[in-house]
């Protein structure tokens, strides 16, 4: 057996990781929460209300630094939008707060309950 083959046998098998989510990922995530938000009248009425914005301030908003974690922060905060967002956008509830993690003005710290997405 050539020396590089039985190197190869020997060695341990590949860990397979996730890939990460970038900065991008999590804005497009986020964008899409927004959309989601404004889908729902009731939705956006809260989220309105929580922010301090109205309506017609969102879409001029939406521009400005941490905005869009701001979005991602108020799903978070409400379990119910969460999962409903969730579930139209077909991930896993678990990807909004690590998205959450990667956005610009998020919070790389923030700790996620694995247990709670199961």
């Amino acid at each position: 057996m050539k020396e590089e083959s039985r190197a190869a046998a020997e060695s341990p098998p590949l860990m397979r990781h996730r890939p990460m989510m970038t900065a991008d990922d999590a804005e497009m995530l986020a964008v899409q929460a927004l959309a989601f938000i404004a889908s729902d009248a009731d939705q956006l009425t809260r989220f309105a209300s929580l922010t301090g914005l109205d309506a017609g301030d969102i879409q001029t908003s939406a521009r400005q630094p941490g905005f869009l974690a701001g979005v991602l922060a108020h799903l978070l905060q409400d379990e119910e939008a969460l999962l409903a967002f969730a579930a139209a956008a077909r991930i896993k509830p678990v990807t909004v707060p690590l998205a959450f993690r990667v956005i610009p003005g998020g919070d790389p710290m923030l700790e996620i309950n694995m247990d709670a997405f199961r």
